[in-house]
């Protein structure tokens, strides 16, 4: 049976691993985001800052789930409180690699910070944009403080 490969649109040099791990940790200084594969789905991971895009606003990482019936990309930034520059940050990503995914039936936004200033955070109109344009995409914008963990 042939299996498509999904990693072919981007640079092997920052493919930092393409396996079927049972945890996928990406981490920076005290911020976590953790996906849990169980089912053990191939899955690769790209370093986006300095590697696939050195030069204007972009993400930190890309995380591809590469199993056939669930495709699905992950835009991942690690920050420190400013949730509003992480979103212009996953949002110039998504614009730079729309076409690249676009067999992916869900692309999804990540952002995980040291602390989050909530009332300027609710008022982000960036966030809510954001927000509407990767419901489109079939996927979810979620963020939180330290640590997000999720199950693919």
């Amino acid at each position: 049976m042939y299996m498509k490969n999904y990693t072919d649109k981007f640079d092997k040099e920052c493919l930092q691993f393409y396996d079927k791990r049972k945890k996928v940790t990406v981490e920076e200084n005290t911020k976590k985001f953790i996906v849990n594969n169980s089912d053990q789905k191939y899955v690769a991971l790209y370093r986006v800052d300095d590697c696939l895009i050195t030069n204007g606003s972009r993400c930190d990482y890309l995380l591809l789930n590469c199993f056939e019936d669930d495709l699905s990309a992950y835009l991942i930034e690690l920050k420190g409180s400013n949730l509003t520059q992480a979103v212009k940050q996953i949002d110039a990503t998504l614009a730079r690699f729309k076409e690249d995914l676009e067999d992916f039936k869900k692309i999804n936004a990540r952002i995980v910070l040291t602390k989050v200033n909530f009332p300027a955070t609710l008022k982000s109109i960036d966030l809510r944009n954001l927000r509407k344009k990767i419901a489109l995409l079939g996927g979810t914008l979620e963020y939180k403080v330290k640590v997000l963990e999720e199950k693919i």
